[in-house]
């Protein structure tokens, strides 16, 4: 038993850095909403129509608009650098190696927290200063980088058949982590103020500083660094000093990144890349008015909601998600170990059914125990993307994860914007006669990206059907004696070993049962 923990203990490495930036992510979050909307109250009115702004509905109204407003402006002030610097950083974490660009985030992060701090302590400094945290945040790459490259870590240091596995635990990282950033953040508000709230932010940057700088180990050997530095110089030409080099790995990752995608690949390998992408798609654009309009909503008549009430449910929503992948990913791994990526979609595609109850839900809840109950109705959307990660980094090279996962994080960061706009603009328009209605709108996004799911299921399981027919076909010539291509007989070998093990794995089963 003691063996199994240490083996496990050993086998950790980014996990707690993500928990610990997840934890300071959604710490913050919610806090900062709650700060630009105090701002924005009390530069217009005085404290005490702030302190009791549900009995002043026409108030109340035009407090949130104008906040939802600044929230939106935050949004764009850290997540458009954040996009650019991930598309950059992504694919040069492939030559310079995760680590260094794994603090980046946590740099700006720091950063952002001091100003956090000031404004919190002189509550009347103007709302537009909380701006320059935000593009402090988005110049060093913000979640997106972060997020990249510790997923990058996984793919490098994991083979295909644990890497659901895992990215599902990373995943779940995400999520308990974030329950705990909400529950305090909630109550340290309420008993301590703002002050106190971004001063652990500030602290949870530094020890993940320390973590990255101390205890975790470079991903990628230097060799293989080297190597690929190598390769890019033959590509552009031997850069003269230092800084024309960077400047060319700076142009080459921005070009991998925007390209990645539409690749020409084996079979319909580029078709199924693109629609995993829609299904991201038009998932992160209901997700983004989810983060931007539910502690408005909650706040707003009739559910008018205190901050710690809000922390509680988004708290329980967030825990709950966590623990939905802790306890379903291990029957995952154990069903899908060497299974074929349209199996892998069952799970993805329950993810998206939960989610489209989930908003549905909140589009019509007038009541606290109706809207708590999300929690439970919409606990699967984790598995959607952990599913989504392995399935993508089984359609391209293990040279193109980072390119890849910057990619996904720029177009995902452009939909989050575009959904901050549309539902920051959308909620203001409708919040007179129904409140919930951007939500039943988030539902119907989710239901498109359902069909996307199931449409590129039915693809892929035509698709890699043909593929292992034709490594069937292949083992029949080896057998025979008959000329194969050496890229087949690596093909050929790895599909007896899945067979092989498959094999044994009945066995095993079969004495287990005698």
């Amino acid at each position: 038993m003691t063996n199994v923990v240490m083996r496990q203990l050993k086998a950790v490495t980014v996990e707690p850095v993500l928990f610990l930036f997840m934890f300071g992510f959604f710490l913050q979050g919610p806090i900062l909403q709650l700060l630009i909307i105090q701002k924005v109250c009390r530069l217009t009115y005085d404290g005490s129509v702030c302190s009791n702004k549900t009995a002043f509905a026409k108030i109340e109204d035009e407090v949130e608009s104008d906040s939802s407003r600044w929230i939106l402006f935050f949004n764009l002030a850290s997540m458009v650098p954040g996009a650019i610097m991930a598309t950059i950083l992504g694919p040069l974490s492939d030559k310079v190696g995760r680590k260094i660009i794994m603090t980046l985030p946590s740099i700006g992060a720091a950063v952002g927290a001091i100003n956090f701090i000031l404004n919190s302590f002189y509550i009347d400094w103007p709302v537009e200063t909380l701006l320059l945290s935000g593009v402090a945040m988005g110049i060093t790459g913000n979640l997106g980088t972060f997020f990249v490259s510790v997923v990058s870590y996984i793919t490098d240091i994991t083979d295909p058949s644990s890497r659901m596995k895992r990215l599902g635990l990373l995943e779940a990282m995400v999520y308990i982590g974030g329950t705990l950033g909400l529950v305090i953040g909630g109550t340290m508000t309420e008993r301590f103020g703002f002050v106190t709230v971004f001063f652990m932010y500030l602290t949870i940057h530094l020890t993940i500083l320390f973590y990255i700088a101390i205890q975790l180990k470079e991903s990628l050997p230097k060799h293989e660094r080297d190597l690929k530095q190598n390769g890019s110089a033959g590509l552009v030409g031997k850069p003269p000093n230092k800084a024309v080099q960077c400047c060319s790995y700076i142009v080459e990752s921005f070009k991998r990144a925007m390209s990645v995608i539409f690749l020409k690949r084996k079979g319909s390998r580029r078709k199924h890349l693109i629609l995993n992408m829609m299904i991201s798609i038009t998932g992160v654009i209901a997700q983004s008015g989810d983060m931007d309009l539910t502690i408005l909503y909650t706040k707003h008549s009739p559910l008018s909601w205190a901050p710690s009430t809000v922390g509680v449910y988004l708290a329980l929503r967030t825990f709950m998600k966590g623990l939905a992948l802790i306890l379903i990913f291990p029957i995952i791994a154990r069903v899908t170990n060497h299974s074929t990526p349209d199996k892998d979609m069952i799970w993805a595609e329950l993810g998206i059914f939960s989610t489209i109850a989930g908003y549905t839900t909140m589009a019509l809840a007038k009541s606290t125990g109706l809207m708590m109950s999300v929690s439970v109705i919409g606990c699967l959307f984790g598995l959607t993307r952990a599913v989504q990660g392995s399935i993508a980094t089984r359609l391209v090279e293990s040279t193109e994860f980072g390119a890849m996962f910057a990619c996904s994080s720029l177009i995902e960061a452009t939909m989050l914007m575009t959904g901050s706009i549309f539902f920051n603009n959308l909620y203001r328009a409708t919040i007179d006669f129904w409140p919930g209605f951007s939500f039943l709108v988030m539902a119907l996004l989710s239901l498109i990206s359902f069909v996307f799911a199931v449409y590129l299921q039915y693809d892929m399981k035509k698709d890699w059907s043909e593929e292992y027919q034709e490594k069937g076909d292949g083992v029949v010539k080896l057998l025979n004696n008959e000329e194969t291509d050496e890229e087949d007989e690596v093909e050929i070998i790895s599909l007896s070993e899945i067979r092989q093990d498959r094999v044994l794995m009945t066995h095993k089963h079969v004495e287990t049962d005698v």
